[in-house]
């Protein structure tokens, strides 16, 4: 009895490791391609106006749960094909994702979210696109925004390339332009501003600074033609 317990439970082992194997790990994945992008008071899920630089493919598995955030004169459709994706055509489109509920408390940042597919992994992409400008929450509108790049497209397949792939900056510290201030602090734009105690070369010192105590004036070099009345001679009492 007892070797016959043993072997069921053997065997319930090994079916549950098989199964975990087979697991989809699904993630949420938030349409967010360029963070510091803003259209409204939400951020956009990807660029408009132009900004065709921000405009970056997003990977997904299936199972995965993508979310699109924007605002009431967004919407998220899902376009047939690349064609219908490159040209934003209107008639191209197999359908509008449905739009999801009020998000984060806000009364007009919707949160509209699509599942990964088998299908959608057989196909091997998935195209988004804005319609927007929407002229009311229930019509579609005249695919400006997508024109204008507010669109995505998905590859979708069993694995996702690094994220640091795609990164547009990273965080640097300060210390960096400390160990050789003379030539990096030019190589970067405002780094004076960025990190002013390695980089800052000039500030700007009131001249009252000297009337507090004039022997402050033989400490810094030409006081006496820079703030004249406090250091030098010769000046309108």
């Amino acid at each position: 009895m007892n070797s016959i317990i043993e072997s069921i439970l053997i065997s319930v082992f090994l079916i549950s490791i098989l199964l975990t194997q087979y697991v989809v790990r699904s993630e949420l994945i938030s349409i967010v391609t360029n963070p510091d992008f803003y259209w409204g008071p939400t951020k956009s899920w990807t660029s408009i106006f132009g900004q065709d630089a921000y405009i970056v493919d997003q990977y997904a598995s299936v199972g995965d749960t993508l979310l699109f955030q924007h605002t009431r004169v967004h919407d998220v459709q899902k376009m047939i094909d690349e064609e219908a994706f490159d040209t934003c055509d209107a008639n191209s489109v197999i359908e509008e994702i449905t739009r999801g509920d009020f998000c984060d408390g806000s009364s007009n940042k919707f949160c509209t979210t699509y599942t990964v597919t088998q299908e959608d992994e057989d196909a091997g992409e998935i195209y988004f696109a804005c319609s927007g400008p929407k002229p009311d929450l229930n019509t579609v509108g005249n695919y400006q925004h997508c024109l204008n790049g507010q669109k995505i497209r998905v590859i979708v397949g069993d694995t996702k390339p690094d994220p640091a792939c795609f990164a547009s900056s990273l965080t640097l510290s300060c210390s960096w332009f400390g160990e050789d201030p003379s030539q990096r602090c030019d190589m970067v734009d405002n780094s004076d501003k960025l990190c002013p105690a390695e980089c800052k070369r000039e500030f700007e010192l009131s001249c009252q600074w000297f009337a507090e105590d004039l022997s402050r004036c033989d400490m810094v070099e030409n006081s006496s033609t820079l703030c004249k009345r406090q250091c030098g001679t010769d000046c309108p009492q």
